[in-house]
C-alpha cells in the first residue's frame, strides 16, 4: 500500500472522529443542526436498509439452485449443533458448552485450573 493511501485513510479517520465529537456536543451548532435535521431521517434510513437487506436475501434464496437451498430449520439445527445446544452426529465428539452458561447448583462458577 502506498504512503498516500495510508495518509488518506488516517485523514479520514481523524475527520470522522472530529465530526463525531461535534455532532455529540449539545452546545455545538453543528450538533444541534444534525439532531434537528438528520435525527428523524436516520430512523427511516435504518428501516429502509433493513428491508432492502431482507429483500436481497430473499432474492438470493429464490435465485439459488434447488440443491443448494437449505431451510431455516436446517440452518437453526446446524447453529444449535455448532454452539453445543444439540447433540452432534458424532457420538465421540464432546459438545461445546455454550459461552455464557449459568452453573448448576452442584457446580462452581470458578474455571477449572488450566481452562479459560
Amino acid at each position: 500500500m502506498s504512503l498516500s493511501v495510508v495518509a488518506l485513510i488516517l485523514a479520514a479517520m481523524v475527520a470522522a472522529i472530529v465530526v463525531r465529537r461535534k455532532v455529540g456536543d449539545p452546545q455545538n451548532p453543528f450538533g444541534l443542526w444534525c439532531r434537528k435535521n438528520l435525527g428523524p431521517r436516520m430512523a427511516m434510513a435504518a428501516r429502509v436498509v433493513a428491508y432492502l437487506t431482507l429483500a436481497v436475501w430473499i432474492l438470493i434464496f429464490f435465485l439459488a439452485p434447488k440443491e443448494d437451498r437449505g431451510s431455516v430449520g436446517d440452518l437453526m439445527k446446524s447453529f444449535r449443533a455448532a454452539i453445543g445446544m444439540e447433540a452432534t452426529k458424532n457420538p465421540d465428539q464432546k459438545p461445546v458448552p455454550p459461552p455464557f452458561r449459568i452453573p448448576g447448583p452442584d457446580e462452581t462458577a470458578k474455571p477449572a485450573p488450566g481452562q479459560r
